[in-house]
């Protein structure tokens, strides 16, 4: 059986089980019997670029407990065998030094439906075989309540994979970015923004624009705009930008690239590698009266400060497209680095000079993108993310 066909076939069957186990709990937990909170059966994390992986592990019950209810989790090589059987697999039991549950025990305390929380680190990751498949079994193995058996396991799966494997669909959807930690980004003196983007360029955008990412009427990355073509990549500065620029092409992941020196007001725009002829030298004289190109800011700057990922302005100049690989640097990408087209649009070191934000978007669950750059910065979705498998680069 082909790679291909086994993931066809992995994918049915866990759906086919998800399927039977929403079934199976409307009757069962009503009981009040212990399970996992998460529906999910299966998770699957990639052998790819990520050393490190955490899940977080709950228990629930369907009304509150009368009294105390202790549980214990396990990992258990002896499911094993069962998942290989279950999901038509090939795969080794995960060797135990590459995780670790921050405790085997738990609780729901009396008067409660949702126990406390524990963390299973994964770790070392890069270290294990691509060729292999692993899987890690985890169960509520003892409880003083009864342990409703369809929702007890879930397992995870590693498996070697390219650069980027899931990318977030962004349509009808868009990120707000906090900046709990603002000081990375403020007083900036060369601006690089970078991302991996597929879009249509459609009339699904609202006012003919797709949002990248950034400040609405003070650092912005946008397509398209009212009397231009709607693949027409612009730079909306502060107080100008590039408003006739190169043409993005559609639906094709693109790697595109701006960076901005206050020094020179050189703008510089990428497309996968290649410097762009609109590139340009913008004034800079408001951000340097500011002190420099700074991301958390307030009206007093502008009427629309807030920075988002997939929209501005109003909410409605959405993507309307899939994202990959966000980053915000304070400093200016030379043109080697950007020309760097095999690793570069999918992965770069997160702990890399300069590099204050990084988003990857490959979550996989959720709505929070998380700031893996640990300066915790992340962006939050106003709706659940829509998570897309995709292998780049494409083969």
């Amino acid at each position: 059986m082909n790679k291909a066909m086994k993931k066809i076939l992995f994918s049915l069957t866990a759906l086919l089980a998800l399927a039977s186990c929403v079934e199976d709990t409307g009757l069962d937990v009503y009981e009040n019997q212990l399970y996992l909170t998460t529906s999910e059966k299966t998770r699957l994390l990639y052998v790819s670029t990520e050393n490190t992986y955490s899940d977080v592990l709950e228990a629930s019950i369907a009304k509150p407990a009368s009294e105390e209810i202790q549980l214990t989790y396990s990992a258990e090589e002896s499911l094993v065998s069962v998942y290989n059987e279950i999901y038509h697999d090939t795969a080794v039991m995960l060797p135990a030094e590459n995780y670790m549950f921050s405790s085997y025990t738990d609780k729901i305390n009396a008067g409660d439906v949702r126990s406390s929380s524990v963390t299973l680190e994964f770790f070392n990751v890069l270290q294990l075989d691509k060729e292999v498949r692993y899987v890690l079994p985890v169960i509520i193995k003892e409880s003083n309540m009864k342990i409703l058996d369809s929702r007890c396991t879930k397992y995870y799966i590693f498996e070697g994979a390219n650069l980027v494997n899931i990318v977030a669909d962004m349509h009808d959807n868009y990120c707000d970015v906090e900046w709990k930690n603002p000081a990375v980004v403020t007083g900036m003196q060369e601006v690089t923004m970078e991302c991996l983007v597929n879009a249509n360029w459609s009339n699904e955008c609202g006012d003919h624009m797709c949002t990248l990412m950034g400040i609405e009427g003070y650092f912005l990355m946008r397509v398209g705009d009212v009397g231009h073509a709607r693949n027409e990549f612009q730079f909306c500065g502060y107080p100008n930008g590039i408003g006739n620029g190169p043409l993005v092409e559609y639906e094709k992941w693109t790697h595109i690239a701006l960076t901005l020196s206050l020094a020179t007001g050189e703008v510089n725009v990428y497309f996968n590698g290649v410097r762009q002829p609109q590139s340009t030298v913008v004034n800079t004289s408001k951000w340097k009266n500011m002190g420099g190109v700074s991301f958390s800011i307030d009206k007093t700057v502008c009427d629309y400060p807030e920075f988002h990922i997939g929209t501005a302005y109003n909410n409605v100049r959405n993507l309307c497209g899939y994202l990959s690989e966000c980053r915000i640097w304070n400093r200016v990408l030379t043109a080697d680095e950007i020309a760097d087209q095999q690793v570069r649009p999918y992965y770069v070191d997160p702990k890399s000079e300069g590099l204050v934000a990084y988003w990857k978007f490959n979550e996989g669950s959720g709505s929070t993108v998380v700031d893996r750059t640990g300066n915790g910065n992340d962006a939050v979705a106003k709706n659940p993310i829509k998570w897309v498998k995709m292998t780049l680069p494409e083969e």
